[in-house]
């Protein structure tokens, strides 16, 4: 059996110089924990604690937002300069209210390019049809996004709203690949 023994890795360029910009790209310790310190991630959550049926949904307290590409003014995350690749997305709707007569209500990812068109639009959906009944609505998908690309969650509703607060409402993703 062969054996690695790395304490950190460093970037190169294209022609496979070393970068000398003093910037780990990987570094694995003594134990075999991977750390990569240019990691692009977000979570952002509720905090008004009331059902709203607000459309974007924003939500307003960041967690984290390594690498900067969660945008609170907007609700969108927008792939930083040099994050290109494969991305996890999930919005956690912990509680859906439908009203007096039921009601509906879905969440949804809205992808665009960097040049604003729409490239992909996955959905959850609940339905229920009797009253003051409450339910969840989760989405998670993974998506192949440019630099400059973005994505914001939205909800679509007939007579339904969501709970805002911290528990029950987040938008999260992150740079798998």
């Amino acid at each position: 059996m062969s054996k690695l023994h790395v304490n950190e890795i460093n970037a190169k360029d294209s022609d496979l110089n070393l970068i000398s910009n003093n910037n780990t790209a990987l570094s694995i310790n003594d134990t075999g924990r991977v750390t990569t310190p240019n990691k692009i991630a977000f979570l952002a959550i509720g905090n008004n604690g009331s059902y709203v049926t607000t459309s974007p949904v924003i939500p307003p307290t960041v967690k984290f937002n390594y690498g900067s590409g969660y945008d609170v003014s907007n609700g969108r995350f927008t792939v930083p300069s040099g994050g290109a690749g494969l991305y996890w997305f999930h919005a956690h709707f912990g509680i859906v209210l439908a009203g007096a007569v039921g009601g509906n209500i879905g969440t949804r990812f809205y992808f665009y390019n960097a040049a604003g068109t729409q490239t992909y639009a996955p959905y959850s959906y609940w339905n229920q049809t009797a009253s003051g009944n409450y339910g969840n609505a989760h989405l998670t998908t993974t998506f192949d996004m440019a630099e400059g690309d973005y994505v914001g969650l939205y909800i679509f509703q007939s007579n339904g709203t969501y709970y805002a607060d911290a528990s029950e409402l987040s938008f999260q993703g992150m740079l798998i690949g």
